[in-house]
């Protein structure tokens, strides 16, 4: 929860900055991509411990309860960090 509300801080940020580029936005908004999406990368290379130990067990865990017709959960679905930190950039970035 704590590296999902960084992302989506540093992502804001980045928003605000894309926004008052102005004329050069296209070129700020490159910069930044390119930047935000090697973290993001080193960020999935970082947690892999986590993403193949805890996420993925989960992911299979609830493929098993969506076959057995169990949808009583209301938890979020969880995401990789790199899919997390690719999540973000679409909501606050480019759907907005």
């Amino acid at each position: 929860e704590e590296t999902k509300q960084f992302l989506e801080d540093h992502t804001s940020s980045m928003k605000k900055d894309i926004s008052d580029a102005d004329q050069d936005m296209l070129t700020v908004y490159v910069k930044y991509w390119t930047e935000y999406s090697n973290g993001a990368q080193y960020l999935n290379l970082l947690y892999g411990y986590l993403n193949t130990q805890f996420v993925k067990k989960r992911q299979v865990n609830d493929h098993d309860q969506l076959l057995d017709c169990n949808l009583e959960s209301n938890e979020q679905p969880l995401f990789e960090i790199g899919e997390m930190a690719l999540d973000c950039w679409t909501k606050i970035i480019i759907e907005p």
